[in-house]
């Protein structure tokens, strides 16, 4: 029994904890051609820009501009004298990449912006700021890249500000304004919750039935309740009124958890998504007791509960859109307990919206469908074992 209400929090703070966050202590490599000593750039007469009354703005050494802006909360920075010392390391795994300033950085990039269509060919390809990345592992490339665009935008902006030019220029010409939805730093945790919190629930709920018949069979408890004349309804609700109380308080433990101790944040209604975890946690139970009314053994029970997780829990959406899948398999997605639900439950907490959006209550209808389609299995899976 205190397994039963222990596992629910080590899921869930595993989750949290582990899911979600920015990677941390990344090593990057530097190659900067423009100084002859990297120490150089820790003077920080060098990180500064002039401008002259004469509307000319001189630039110099800013490539220690940019990797000022480039703090460590992005990554730790790792010198290197040689474009191929840094090449080596890289491919031998010790750093993620490197980011690479031509000689005469500065000058081509103060030439481009001075003379624009009459600078000099090649100025055009030194001022790049010329990045080496490890893509084998996609969700850290992505946050690099992210964090590298971010740094260069600061970066032009400031030398905007300083040269007494617009910041626009700094810009390419599209901006993303305050999100319909969200925020610009929603972490995918926030995605991933809604969906993690749901399979929690139905599958503990499975996981606490999907061996009572079995178990009733062995002990013979079974055919003491057939000679005493119980019948199929008789029995299964006897058994979904004493699981009932279990699977009702660990939704509550699991919500709670959420709400107050990880800050899971709700724009609609409480109400709303308590509710469709409760009839998903009663679905879950459904489906254990249809688990351990036909299968013979606590082996083959369990194979079945296992076995049935890992499709649903990697088709459901949850850990990538549904909108990635192939047109087909989203059908047989949308078939699942958990998945119309999870979207439901996801549009309550980040849209707030109400009951009586259709996107939420086709999460009531499909856990509906559900549960009385398992509700029939089970009285139908009674009648033939009896």
């Amino acid at each position: 029994m205190v397994f039963l209400f222990l596992y629910p929090i080590f899921q869930l703070v595993s989750f949290y904890i582990a899911v979600g966050g920015n990677p941390k202590d990344l090593r990057l490599g530097i190659v900067n051609e423009e100084l002859t000593n990297i120490r150089q750039c820790f003077n920080e007469s060098l990180i500064t820009t002039y401008y002259r009354e004469d509307y000319d703005c001189d630039l110099y050494k800013v490539s220690c501009r940019f990797m000022e802006k480039l703090n460590r909360s992005v990554a730790i920075q790792e010198y290197y004298d040689t474009y191929e010392d840094a090449y080596r390391d890289a491919r031998k795994g010790k750093i993620l990449g490197f980011i690479h300033f031509s000689e005469n950085f500065t000058e081509s990039l103060q030439d481009v912006r001075d003379n624009v269509r009459d600078a000099d060919d090649g100025s055009f390809h030194t001022s790049e700021i010329k990045v080496y990345l490890d893509k084998s592992d996609q969700q850290i490339t992505f946050f690099i890249e992210k964090k590298l665009l971010q740094t260069y935008r600061e970066f032009a902006e400031s030398l905007m500000t300083d040269c007494r030019l617009p910041k626009q220029l700094a810009n390419i010409p599209i901006t993303f304004e305050t999100p319909v939805y969200g925020t610009f730093d929603e972490e995918f945790t926030d995605f991933m919750a809604p969906g993690v919190v749901m399979t929690m629930i139905f599958f503990l709920a499975t996981l606490i039935t999907a061996t009572i018949f079995i178990t009733d069979r062995l002990e013979g408890v079974w055919d003491r309740t057939i000679v005493a004349g119980i019948t199929a309804l008789e029995l299964l609700l006897a058994h979904i009124l004493t699981q009932t109380s279990i699977m009702l308080l660990q939704c509550l433990e699991i919500i709670l958890l959420a709400t107050f101790l990880f800050d899971a944040q709700n724009q609609g209604s409480n109400i709303t998504v308590v509710g469709l975890l409760m009839l998903l946690g009663f679905a879950g139970m459904l489906y254990g007791l249809l688990i351990s009314i036909f299968c013979d053994a606590h082996s083959t029970a369990n194979f079945m509960a296992t076995g049935s997780f890992y499709p649903m829990i990697i088709l459901c959406g949850i850990l990538w859109p549904l909108e990635g899948m192939p047109q087909y398999l989203q059908y047989v997605a949308y078939c699942f307990p958990f998945t119309i639900p999870s979207i439901a439950v996801r549009n309550v907490l980040t849209k707030g919206w109400s009951i009586t959006n259709s996107q939420v209550y086709m999460g009531y209808g499909a856990v509906g469908v559900w549960i009385i389609s398992l509700l029939l299995l089970c009285l139908l899976g009674l009648k033939i074992k009896k």
